[in-house]
């Protein structure tokens, strides 16, 4: 008789400081590799990290975790030599798209917190995060680009 299915172990909590040093590394390997001319890079993994933790993290972690992962891309935006405004600006970026991933998913679907992702849950969480949460991100950090540079963010350079 096949054994009956079981619930995954939890996952181990992810310190604070861990996150901020790989969300420091993801975010300076993806900025010194993936910047052309200006200030955006076109690959950015440090959020899909931020995301996963936050995620599944509990709710009595999630203010600490979010301070974590905001200061690792700070810090590494500061250290590509971003000026502090627009590293500030872009750090905000990224961190309202992992905030507002993390809060709609996590009240759209509460299921996968504590579960295994099933292939019906991903299919919502794409367009959460790939639409309305990068969009959102993107806006605020568009923002922050023209506010501290001038570049026309409707206009390719």
């Amino acid at each position: 008789m096949p054994d009956a299915p079981t619930r995954p172990p939890a996952a181990a909590p992810v310190s604070p400081w861990l996150l901020a040093a790989l969300t420091f590394a993801l975010s300076l390997a993806c900025i010194k590799l993936s910047r052309t001319a200006g200030p955006i890079a076109f690959i950015w993994v440090a959020n899909a990290v931020g995301f996963a933790v936050l995620m599944r993290a509990p709710r009595a972690r999630l203010g600490r975790l979010a301070l974590a992962f905001a200061a690792g891309n700070l810090l590494a935006s500061l250290a590509a030599g971003d000026a502090p405004p627009l590293a500030l600006g872009l750090c905000a970026g990224n961190l309202a798209v992992v905030l507002l991933a993390t809060w709609l998913v996590r009240r759209q679907l509460p299921q996968v917190i504590a579960g295994p992702l099933r292939l019906d849950d991903s299919l919502w969480i794409l367009p959460i995060y790939g639409v309305l949460a990068a969009t959102a991100g993107g806006l605020v950090g568009s923002f922050a680009l023209w506010l501290c540079t001038g570049a026309d963010p409707t206009r390719p350079s």
